[in-house]
């Protein structure tokens, strides 16, 4: 059981180092975080605890002490955050995560306990460990959907700034109502402003005279006038008349009803390529050189007359496209990575490409069939705006930056020298 238990704890290591212990009434402040403290205790019995990592093996004690330190002040100003914000943890949450750990390590309850207890961790105290960590990883998840709120207005602004799409001699005349929404308001706050914002669009698509709305104004813009591209993109969808969704950018949800436009409105998208491909990943258990043998033998068989769904249904590892016989569907090569993009741009059609490798593994593709033009062009450009954000977006980073911001603004006090 003891060398079950080292295992286990080591294992837990990571989880254990940005939470608190169980702590002595009578130790000294280590450190004041805004109302809250950080007791000696804690910060020796996480230096400690990071003493044991490799990472940590070569540093002094007072560049240990000081991570440590640094380590729980940051989940405090965390753990204070997320309950400004009112999130909580539930008991059946926190045992639904603590059975997951013990069947990760093949324990059952008792034995779990057991493990813990042969290593000196008492089993309530971690409880609350594992109770604050799954609160903190909630703190971030809602950062991140604060974060990507702001999105849809995003969305509008690539699409307006796309060479894809040409607005040109149309202006239009509107009705905008505008339900403010300054970029830094929490998210709780926003989504109470975006429920008003549906609430009287229904109102509005229920007769009420969008004109007879205290705050709408009616105005004339067109795609170099407007004050907010994101508006001039739906607006271009609209008909005279009709009332638009809830439009969100950096000055707040609106709600606009299309009075007239004039002139001609032209919608461009690259070409697009009907393709189906199989991968082999390459991973902790598949080498490079074992995928590409693996692949180049798949080729053989598919040029020597064996029909490549058979082929994809049975060997390729893409879960999305492998049960449909390596179909893809209609795609633009900017959907893809370069290198996939490049040979699906490059082939002929109806020819099966040589073996080639992106981040993924090794591919095979071939294009069925090219075409221009689509048949609901918006949705293909929201598609790929959204991706292009996607990638463009550093979560990490970005929540990163706000713990940062979080700790400049918090009453920080050190009373142990580091």
């Amino acid at each position: 059981m003891q060398k079950t238990a080292n295992i286990l704890v080591t294992g837990f290591l990571a989880l254990l180092l940005s939470t608190q212990s169980n702590a002595n009434p009578l130790d000294t402040i280590a450190a004041v975080v805004n109302n809250d403290v950080i007791l000696a205790s804690e910060v020796n019995e996480l230096a400690k605890q990071l003493k044991g990592l490799p990472d940590f093996a070569d540093k002094s004690q007072k560049e240990v002490v000081k991570e440590a330190v640094d380590s729980l002040v940051m989940t405090k100003l965390q753990t204070q955050r997320a309950k400004q914000l009112g999130l909580s943890i539930d008991d059946f949450t926190v045992n639904k995560a603590l059975a997951k750990i013990a069947e990760r390590n093949k324990l059952n309850a008792t034995q779990f306990k057991e493990a813990l207890a042969n290593e000196n961790i008492d089993y309530l105290a971690f409880r609350e460990r594992i109770r604050t960590q799954i609160l903190i990883n909630e703190l971030k998840k809602q950062h991140q959907q604060q974060s990507s709120s702001a999105s849809d207005a995003a969305i509008n602004d690539v699409i307006a700034n796309s060479s894809k799409v040409l607005i040109t001699n149309r202006s239009y005349q509107y009705y905008d109502l505008l339900i403010p929404a300054p970029a830094n308001t929490e998210l709780p706050e926003l989504r109470k402003i975006k429920e008003k914002a549906h609430t009287l669009r229904n109102k509005i698509i229920d007769g009420t005279a969008i004109s007879s709305i205290s705050g709408v104004k009616k105005h004339t813009a067109n795609a170099q006038n407007s004050p907010s591209k994101a508006l001039i993109v739906q607006l271009a969808q609209l008909e005279a008349g009709q009332i638009s969704s809830v439009i969100h950018d950096t000055a707040g949800f609106h709600i606009l009803q299309l009075i007239s436009k004039t002139g001609e409105a032209v919608v461009k998208t690259p070409q697009e390529m009907l393709v189906r491909h199989i991968l082999i990943k390459v991973d902790e258990k598949t080498t490079s050189e074992q995928a590409l043998r693996k692949i180049t033998d798949i080729r053989s068989k598919i040029l020597a007359g064996t029909a490549f769904n058979v082929m994809a249904n049975q060997f390729s590892d893409d879960p999305g496209s492998g049960s449909q016989g390596g179909e893809l569907g209609w795609s633009s090569a900017e959907s893809y990575v370069p290198e996939f993009a490049q040979t699906m741009t490059t082939i002929q059609e109806k020819t099966l490409s040589e073996a080639f490798k992106t981040k993924f593994g090794w591919h095979i593709l071939e294009v069925l069939d090219r075409r221009d033009g689509i048949a609901n062009a918006q949705a293909i450009l929201q598609a790929q705006a959204r991706q292009v954000l996607s990638n463009s977006t550093d979560k990490a980073g970005a929540y990163k930056n706000w713990l940062k911001e979080l700790r400049d603004n918090a009453h920080i006090e050190y009373r142990v020298k580091l």
